[in-house]
C-alpha cells in the first residue's frame, strides 16, 4: 500500500514507557495483521506489551460485534 511504516512509526514507537496492548481486528482493510505485526514488534520494546487479534472483527471493533471481546480484552489488560 507504500506506506513506509519504519518512518511513520518510529518517532512515535521509540519514546513508549508503559505497557501497552494493542487489539486489533483479523478483517482491519485499513491495518492489515502484517503491519499491525510490524508495529506490535517496534512498539515499546523494553516494556510490558499484549497483543490480541480478534477473529472476524474490522477496524472499528470496539463499536461493532467485537465489542463484548474487545473490552473483555481491555479489562483484562488493566486489571493486571
Amino acid at each position: 500500500n507504500g506506506i513506509n511504516l519504519s518512518k511513520l512509526f518510529f518517532c512515535c514507537t521509540i519514546a513508549i514507557s508503559n505497557k501497552q496492548n494493542q487489539v486489533v481486528g483479523d478483517q482491519d482493510p485499513y491495518a492489515p495483521l502484517r503491519v499491525q505485526g510490524e508495529i506490535f514488534s517496534n512498539l515499546g520494546r523494553a516494556v510490558d506489551r499484549q497483543w490480541s487479534i480478534l477473529s472476524g472483527a474490522d477496524h472499528a471493533a470496539h463499536l461493532l460485534d467485537g465489542r463484548a471481546r474487545f473490552v473483555k480484552i481491555v479489562k483484562s489488560f488493566v486489571e493486571i
